[in-house]
This record gives structure tokens, C-alpha cells and sequence, in this order.
């Protein structure tokens, strides 16, 4: 149990001021008795957890047996925002501590520069550059149905966490912190006037709306900035002047609107739905990229002369865009912001995350087994021999499923043309999962190997690495 005392005083400062905030906006909402009673049982849960005795369970127990129902709601609401705004203190603090290891002479341990010193140190530079050119992480996005917050209380918590980062900006400005500290109670009220729970259980688009979220607050904006890290580390003296001296190498992944494994309300059509959801999402948060840094980008052609390669054909213009600007004598045009777009579209493509379709593989043998026809076990009509003559052949001749179960295969498996199964001939790594970028009859499947192997003789590099066609 941690002792009050062991609260750093810059945390305990945040928590007091915010729950000073929302006592205010508990008496205009609720009257002052309202808080009288939150703070009552606040104060006799302190004091239960400093001394857990029975006489002091039994003081808390009474204090809640004796609140009606209707007040039972506003104080549990209370008390649930207030653990809200606490939860928000606690990562700002963190965000605190670690600007203020940062502030050192040398790597904050366990960081991106920590790890490249390390590897250059005791291993050489060859064999940090071989790392590099292998590295590949693939985060993959899973939904949490059980997950009861709506997405209004989830918008209104960001909107406050932004509000103390521009509070903690403000200094001693005291014009400054009261515009803050008026915006801080007025969407404190918004939260404590929000139903925080959901009246029904969220469907799987609900689910993939709910992770748009993140994608669209945190993960679009920290992609480059990961890049831009490994890049300073890399080369600090000439960081923003130069082309980046390591590729683009995540790729994100998702189960969101795809995991069929047990849940019969992902079908082909909420696939098609989610594919086409995080492409509208990703699509408009590149535009807005686009147009700021358009607008930014304001370099004549007096002093920044466009080159007879990019003036001659504005086909290739995302490779020439940069090199041109570049020859012109601005490199830190080239490989600044407009670099962050360039990670932005190399990591997420126009999809943002392949979908990985997940499904039971006894559901994927019948379905193999409807398709290619023949007697026998149908389990054994999904095996290695199957997928491997897939592979070579393609699904056979007037192949049309029938079935219900068949039928309802998603876009991206069955009625995909180009779908082959695959596996890797090392035995090194192997998958059945078809991972489109964009789902339909017209698209390019991919099938993405968790390993790079070069011995794979389906393994490509390039543009997108670490993918075997």
C-alpha cells in the first residue's frame, strides 16, 4: 500500500487542482450537498485504506446503504470522473518525468538513441546498419468489446488532456490560465452531463469506429515521429538536411471488423465496411497533411527553381518532389515535414492496416473442401498439399461456392481472383491468411511473412518490404 507521502508534489498538485475543479462543477450541477456526500465517502475511503479496520468498512459500508438510488448514480458518476481526471494527472506526470530524463547528456535508458549507441558501440556499425535493413514491427490493432466507455467520453478526456498540456504552457501568465481553467470547467461539465455508458453492446463497425480513434489522435501523428527519432539518433548533426538514413518499417495490422474466430456478426460485408472505414479515415488525415504543408511550403521559384526533371513530367513527382528541391538547395524542405508525409504514406499506404482475417480452421476446411471438390476427410482437404497445389494452380475451373457458410467467406478470401494460399518452403513461417490492402475482386492480395527470409523464393524487397507475393 503506497504511502500519500510518496506522491511526488507535482502530481499531487495536478490531482488537487482538477478535483478542486470538479467539486465546482458538482455544486453548479448538483448543489453543494452533492459534493458534501463525495467528499464524506472520499475522505472515509482514505482513511479504510490508511487502517483497514472493520469499524471503519462498516463506516463506508453505512455511508453507501444510506444514499438513495438516484444519489447512489450522481455520486458513482462523480467518482468516476473524478478517477477520469485523475488518470489524466498521472500521464502528465509521466510525460513529465520523462522530458525531464531527457534534459541529460546521455540517452535516456531503454530510448531509441540508447539502443543505437549500444549496437554501434559493441557491434560496429555494419552490424547496426544490418539491423536496421531487417527491422520490421507490425503493432496489430485488436477491438475490446467489452470496452463500456463511448466514444464522446473518450473525445472529451482527450480535449482535457490537451487542455492541461496548454494550462502547463501557460506559465504565470494569469490571463492565459484563466482562459484555460474556464475551458478546463467547462468540459468537465460537458463530461459530468455525458452518459459515460453505452445502452447497447457495441457491433464490430462500432468496434472499428472506437479504434479509429486512436489511429486518428495518436498513431498518424506518432509514425513520423518514431522515423524522426531513429533518424536524429542515427545522424544528429545533419537530421532534416539529409534523406533518411533507415527505411519505413512498420506496418500495421488489424483484427477489427476481420476476427470471425467466434463471432458470427463479422461477415463479409462488415469486413468490406471496416477496409473501406480506415481507408476514409487515412485518405483524409494524409489531405490534411497535404494541404498544411502545401500551404507552408512556400518557397519561390525565384530562390528555389524547380528542376527540368520535375517540370518535364510530373509523373514520378513523389520521388521528384524532393530531389528537386533538394538540387535547389533546400534540402530541409525536402526532409522535413514533407518527409513526415512521405513515412505517413510508406507505412500506412492508401488502407491504413491490412486486415488480418481470422477464422476457425475447421470453418476454412469445409469451405476449401466445397470449393475443390472430392471426398475424404474434409479436414484433411485443407492441409499443406491442398494449399501448396492452390498455390500453383489456383482455385479450380467454375469453382462458385454454394453453401451459406461458403458464401459469406469474405471478399478478401474467396472472391478475390488472384487469392493463392501460401507457405514458406523453409518452414521458417507460414500463413493461410490473405491480407489485402483493399479488399475485392480487383485487388492485389498480400501475403505477409512475420520473418524475412531470404531463402524464400516468394520473398521480394523494395517499395514495401518484408512481403512474399
Amino acid at each position: 500500500m503506497s504511502d500519500p507521502g510518496d506522491v511526488p508534489a507535482a502530481l499531487r498538485r495536478d490531482v488537487g487542482y482538477l478535483g478542486r475543479l470538479l467539486g465546482r462543477v458538482l455544486v453548479e450541477s448538483g448543489g453543494a450537498d452533492l459534493l458534501d456526500d463525495v467528499e464524506r465517502l472520499r475522505l472515509a475511503s482514505i482513511e479504510f485504506r490508511k487502517d483497514p479496520t472493520e469499524a471503519r468498512r462498516g463506516a463506508v459500508s453505512e455511508m453507501v446503504a444510506g444514499l438513495d438510488v438516484e444519489r447512489a448514480a450522481l455520486v458513482a458518476r462523480a467518482f468516476t470522473i473524478y478517477f477520469h481526471l485523475v488518470n489524466l494527472a498521472e500521464e502528465r506526470h509521466r510525460v513529465r518525468a520523462l522530458r525531464e530524463r531527457a534534459r541529460g547528456a546521455e540517452p535516456v535508458p531503454e530510448s531509441i538513441e540508447a539502443a543505437v549507441v549500444e549496437i554501434r558501440s559493441r557491434e560496429g556499425e555494419d552490424a547496426l546498419r544490418y539491423e536496421l535493413d531487417r527491422l520490421a514491427i507490425s503493432p496489430v490493432v485488436t477491438a475490446h468489446p467489452t470496452e463500456a466507455r463511448r466514444r464522446s467520453v473518450v473525445d472529451a478526456l482527450r480535449r482535457i488532456a490537451g487542455l492541461l498540456s496548454t494550462l502547463e504552457q501557460a506559465g504565470e501568465s494569469r490571463t492565459a490560465r484563466a482562459h484555460v481553467e474556464r475551458r478546463l470547467l467547462e468540459e468537465i461539465t460537458l463530461l459530468w452531463r455525458t452518459d459515460h455508458l453505452r445502452s447497447r453492446r457495441p457491433g464490430p463497425l462500432d468496434e472499428v469506429r472506437t479504434a479509429m480513434v486512436a489511429f486518428d489522435e495518436t498513431i498518424f501523428r506518432a509514425v513520423p515521429q518514431l522515423y524522426r527519432e531513429l533518424d536524429r539518433a542515427l545522424g544528429p548533426d545533419d537530421v532534416g538536411a539529409r534523406e533518411p538514413a533507415s527505411r519505413a518499417f512498420v506496418r500495421w495490422g488489424s483484427w477489427v471488423g476481420a476476427d470471425r474466430d467466434g463471432n458470427p456478426e463479422v461477415t463479409a460485408e462488415v469486413t468490406r465496411a471496416a477496409a473501406g472505414i480506415q481507408a476514409d479515415h487515412l485518405l483524409r488525415g494524409l489531405e490534411v497533411v497535404a494541404r498544411r504543408i502545401a500551404s507552408a511550403l512556400t518557397a519561390s521559384t525565384a530562390s528555389t527553381p524547380a528542376s527540368p526533371e520535375l517540370l518535364a513530367s510530373l509523373a514520378l513527382d513523389e520521388q521528384r518532389f524532393p530531389r528537386s528541391l533538394v538540387a535547389a538547395g533546400a534540402p530541409r524542405a525536402a526532409f522535413g515535414e514533407l518527409q513526415h508525409l512521405r513515412w505517413q504514406v510508406e507505412t500506412f499506404g492508401f488502407h491504413l492496416a491490412s486486415l488480418e482475417v481470422r477464422q476457425h480452421s475447421a470453418v476454412h476446411a469445409r469451405v476449401v473442401a466445397e470449393l475443390v471438390g472430392g471426398g475424404g476427410n474434409v479436414l484433411n482437404l485443407a492441409d499443406l498439399a491442398t494449399l501448396d497445389r492452390l498455390a500453383r494452380e489456383g482455385w479450380p475451373e467454375g469453382a462458385d461456392p454454394s453453401s451459406e457458410e461458403a458464401a459469406d467467406r469474405p471478399p478478401t478470401w474467396l472472391r478475390c481472383t488472384r487469392w493463392r494460399a501460401w507457405r514458406c518452403r523453409t518452414g521458417r513461417s507460414s500463413s493461410t491468411w490473405c491480407r489485402c490492402s483493399s479488399p475485392g475482386p480487383t485487388s492485389r492480395p498480400r501475403l505477409e511473412c512475420s520473418t524475412s527470409c531470404s531463402r524464400c523464393p516468394r520473398w521480394r524487397t523494395g517499395s514495401r518490404p518484408g512481403v512474399a507475393r
